[in-house]
């Protein structure tokens, strides 16, 4: 069993000041905006989460306001504490937990989200095959599985996770489908192997971890059916890997995906299952998280609860835990503040097509992104500024949109990306918008690029 040991030095701070939870997180957020000049998004559940010991290290900005609040001088003298994921050892039902759910089931769970499936539906899962069986029937031919596995095969798992996201970083999900799937393949056969105790949870991670590049891609290419089994697969090498850091990061995929289909119920879900455990996750895992959290509430028109988890990302980023050399380099654990700060202007933008209010904020968030654009990929450089190219159109300066769209077309020229195409048709009918001869030729080149007649 894990045992979470109850913060009782905060527990009593709080009590010998007679505050409730609620006045406690009260008090928490003043200090924050005192001290930072920025929302906190800490509320009485939050504080409880503290005093029950289950967050046990919250970020440096948080530990600086709790501790004005109730007058410590040191982290120590309040109970926190960091515990690094791999430095706790399980032991039975407890070492796969999900949210009380046991993993078979868990893995049903999430088969149904973001297929049309809701959480209510009695009897979710019924009739659906096993999908770790299917995925991995399927993965596994043509070949036989290899006698044994070793760290070699693990390392040249890892070299093609990071050859492929770096391809289709560059290029696009549809650029190399076809290589990576037959790497896919070839890994999954892996799983089969014979491998000493030690490698086998290595393999595990580095597997799933290709996984979710297979999958993702795929969701970037705008083939959406086959990047489920590949997330379905991701996931049950997560959980045999108990990598709670890729299963993290799949799961904020899955929630990701069903955003771009329309699916805020399924998303919302898949998130919450995400952060479920969200202590145990590595590196910059916690921000991302917060950021794919802000743009399904900005999608669905919360904007006041889409800046807090926005706030609850940048402290995250500001701040991140030690990320885990076990895990596969990825955005999910090394998210840079420019890369949050863009996801935080697509949540913003999200919200802008609701309320169109909230526009200056996005444009705002897009720009600081894109100032630092030599920290990101290609491929998220054209999608931000596609969408502040949009913005500047519906709400701004017409020739700054203009000129933004025109730098849009050329970073994206060559590209096979079904989400950038989506965001240059929105950026096409903002162009309609606008008269003008500047206005003509660019539509002319975004009919071009969409092969629109």
């Amino acid at each position: 069993m894990v045992q979470r040991e109850p913060n009782r030095r905060l527990s009593g701070a709080r009590r010998e000041r007679r505050l409730t939870q609620d006045q406690l997180a009260q008090a928490v957020r003043e200090a924050y905006w005192r001290l930072f000049e920025k929302e906190a998004a800490i509320d009485a559940e939050h504080v409880s989460k503290l005093e029950r010991g289950i967050i046990t290290w919250p970020n440096a900005r948080y530990r600086a306001a709790v501790r004005e609040v109730l007058g410590a001088a040191t982290d120590a003298e309040l109970g926190f504490y960091y515990r690094h994921p791999r430095d706790t050892v399980d032991t039975g039902a407890d070492a796969r937990e999900v949210d009380t759910a046991r993993r078979d089931e868990f893995i049903l769970l999430v088969t149904g989200l973001g297929t049309g499936s809701c959480l209510g539906v009695s009897g979710l899962g019924a009739g659906l095959p096993d999908p770790v069986r299917e995925v991995l029937a399927r993965a596994a031919e043509p070949g036989d599985p290899p006698r044994r596995v070793g760290r070699t095969d693990v390392e040249q798992v890892r070299f093609a996770t990071e050859l492929f996201r770096s391809w289709w970083d560059r290029y696009g999900g549809g650029a190399c489908r076809e290589p990576l799937f037959a790497q896919l393949r070839w890994a999954a056969r892996l799983l089969r192997g014979q491998a000493e105790d030690a490698i086998r949870p290595e393999l595990y991670s580095a597997v799933g971890s290709l996984a979710q590049v297979a999958g993702w891609g795929d969701v970037d290419a705008g083939y959406h059916d086959t990047a489920l089994p590949c997330f379905h697969l991701g996931l049950y090498c997560a959980e045999e890997a108990r990598d709670w850091t890729l299963r993290a990061h799949l799961l904020t995929n899955m929630s990701q995906q069903t955003v771009d289909r329309g699916q805020l119920d399924d998303a919302t879900s898949l998130i919450e299952l995400a952060q479920v455990r969200a202590d145990r996750v590595a590196g910059s895992g916690p921000a991302m998280m917060s950021s794919i959290h802000a743009r399904i509430l900005g999608a669905a028109g919360r904007v006041t609860h889409c800046r807090r988890a926005m706030a609850a990302a940048e402290d995250h980023v500001a701040d991140p835990r030690p990320t885990d050399e076990h895990c596969v380099s990825s955005l999910f654990q090394r998210a840079s503040v420019a890369e949050i700060a863009l996801y935080n202007g697509h949540a913003l933008f999200d919200a802008s097509l609701r309320n169109p209010a909230t526009a200056p904020l996005a444009t705002d968030q897009l720009r600081a992104a894109i100032a630092s654009a030599s920290t990101l990929s290609r491929r998220r450089r054209a999608v931000g500024i596609t969408k502040l190219a949009t913005l500047e159109l519906l709400h701004g300066d017409r020739d700054e949109g203009i000129a933004l769209a025109h730098q849009a077309l050329d970073l994206g020229d060559g590209m096979r990306s079904a989400r950038l195409t989506e965001d240059l048709r929105r950026l096409r009918t903002a162009t309609t918008r606008h008269t003008g001869t500047p206005v003509t030729a660019l539509r002319q080149q975004l009919d071009s690029a969409l092969k629109l007649d």
